[in-house]
């Protein structure tokens, strides 16, 4: 009876679920195109995860001889292995790189960063953004022979599995994003990549976890380019900052985010293998760039 009745509960919540996605697509969702289909069956996603750095020389030989194509997110390009590897993707997702009212610090890292994407990039990237971007006049306004922008609906989808991945297939939204990480994998599948494979995930923010006088949680979130990184807290968009406990929920939501993804791809007939040297995540096989050509 127990069982029957936690059953029961458990699809009223996930029936409900799946109608308030439904009213987010209907509400947020637009027509959007994803720009090229995938040419090539493999693709390499760089998280800026500290293990990357360990990584890079292989990925540099590998994008280089192998017909794989490159994904790189947020402020990769800062890297001088940037120019190298020379990706074809690039996926945005904080709204940090087109809102209007930033702080200083960020105002200033997104100007360097179009920068680059304007003035030093010399081979074909198509540059993803969410829909949101698309009203800014900080993407519209730019010019580049090299460079495409295209735009994607981040809307956060969940509920029954197979209806939501319809959805996905769609183009109107997609595991909820709660970082980068999961918007790149879920444009990777949907332009038709059969093995994804993804670098420098650490996901170890726990492990820089400190609490601060005053009861403030600090963490450093540390990249494969930074030399030092400084203890900071965490700020929500009202201004609050995160407690521990609301840490946690969060980056364990990101966690089972992964779990769907892998979902996902089965779904799309495809795999998503986790590469890097060090990770936290489990959702998805296990591999090394060593026996990368054995996948």
């Amino acid at each position: 009876m127990k069982r029957r009745i936690k059953n029961i509960l458990l699809f009223l919540m996930t029936f409900f679920e799946t109608m308030f996605s439904l009213s987010l697509v209907l509400i947020y969702s637009r027509k959007v195109s994803l720009g090229h289909v995938a040419q090539r069956n493999k693709i390499f996603i760089l998280g800026n995860g500290p293990s990357l750095k360990d990584d890079l020389k292989g990925v540099i030989a590998l994008s280089a001889r192998e017909e794989i194509d490159v994904c790189a997110v947020n402020d990769f390009a800062f890297s001088d292995v940037f120019f190298d590897i020379r990706p074809s993707i690039y996926v945005l997702a904080d709204p940090g790189y087109w809102a209007d009212n930033v702080g200083e610090d960020l105002s200033v890292r997104r100007a360097r960063l179009l920068e680059i994407f304007s003035e030093r990039v010399t081979w074909p990237m198509q540059v993803m953004l969410p829909i949101d971007a698309r009203k800014s006049s900080i993407f519209n306004n730019l010019i580049s022979g090299a460079v495409t922008y295209s735009f994607y609906n981040r809307t956060p989808l969940s509920g029954f599995k197979w209806l939501i991945f319809r959805f996905f297939d769609l183009g109107v939204g997609m595991p909820p994003p709660y970082n980068v990480l999961i918007a790149a994998i879920t444009l990777s599948l949907l332009k038709g990549y059969k093995q994804v494979f993804i670098l420098g995930a650490d996901h170890s923010w726990h492990e820089e976890l400190s609490v601060a006088t005053g009861k403030k949680v600090q963490v450093a979130q540390k990249h494969f380019y930074d030399n030092k990184v400084e203890q900071k807290p965490v700020y929500k968009e009202a201004g609050e900052t995160f407690t521990i406990g609301d840490l946690f929920i969060r980056w364990g939501k990101v966690f089972k985010m992964y779990e769907t993804l892998y979902l996902y791809a089965k779904h799309k007939n495809s795999q998503v293998y986790n590469l890097s040297s060090k990770t936290y995540i489990d959702a998805f096989p296990r591999s090394s760039l060593d026996e990368f050509r054995d996948l």
